[in-house]
């Protein structure tokens, strides 16, 4: 069974926002006890209090905490795009309902239309173009339980080699959420990842995106 110490130092080492903080001393130690005690109980398998937290961080910070590590490969995209226009219907998944988004599917990628899904345990969401937000909504039996409008989109696309890299999804919502914008959905493949947010926020993420991780020349 994982220590605390252990669980603490592990965090702390596999995050680089984290281990950057601890080498600047930016960070309010008790603040972060409270944050990172759910996540140390999942890796010591047991209940542990924010006093036992803040200890160990304490300990550590004492310690010469390595600063984040130069040879880390830094993320560049290949690509940074945006799509306007869009809106999103998410209705309970059924037969019923995945037949009906079936048709609507077919339809719209048959006029190279903007079309995706997304699948969860108890929902389906499919985001289309503006345009035929009344044909998706006149297809279905039952009412959609969300509908969006005014949406936009943030695609990025990079290298397979990234896939081993831990934390690359994070890193490119965190400098989103940087920014206070509201992620509406996200969409994904192996070396694709998308987000959806409010219209007028699209161009500040774009900026912000391509200017962290952008390939420059």
């Amino acid at each position: 069974m994982k220590k605390i110490s252990e669980a603490v130092e592990t965090l702390i080492e596999g995050h680089q926002g984290l281990r950057f903080g601890f080498h600047h001393r930016l960070l309010n130690l008790s603040q972060l006890a409270r944050f990172l005690r759910p996540s140390i109980e999942a890796q010591t398998h047991k209940e542990v209090t924010e006093s036992a937290v803040l200890m160990n961080l304490s300990r550590l910070s004492r310690r010469a905490v390595p600063a984040p590590r130069s040879h880390e490969e830094k993320l560049v995209l290949d690509q940074v795009s945006v799509q306007s226009g869009l809106c999103s219907a998410t209705l309970l998944k059924t037969p019923e309902s995945h037949i009906e988004l079936n048709r609507v599917f077919q339809g719209i990628q048959s006029r190279n239309g903007f079309v995706t899904v997304t699948e969860g345990i108890r929902e389906i969401t499919m985001i289309v173009e503006a345009e035929n937000l009344e044909l998706l909504l006149g297809a279905l039996t039952a009412a959609p339980r969300i509908v969006h409008r005014n949406l936009a989109s943030v695609g990025m696309t990079f290298d397979s080699r990234y896939l081993k890299v831990k934390g690359i999804l994070h890193q490119l919502l965190e400098e989103v959420a940087l920014q206070n914008i509201n992620v509406i959905e996200v969409t994904s493949t192996a070396t694709e990842f998308c987000v959806f947010l409010e219209q007028a926020d699209v161009q500040l993420a774009f900026d912000a995106i391509f200017n962290r991780f952008g390939r420059r020349g």
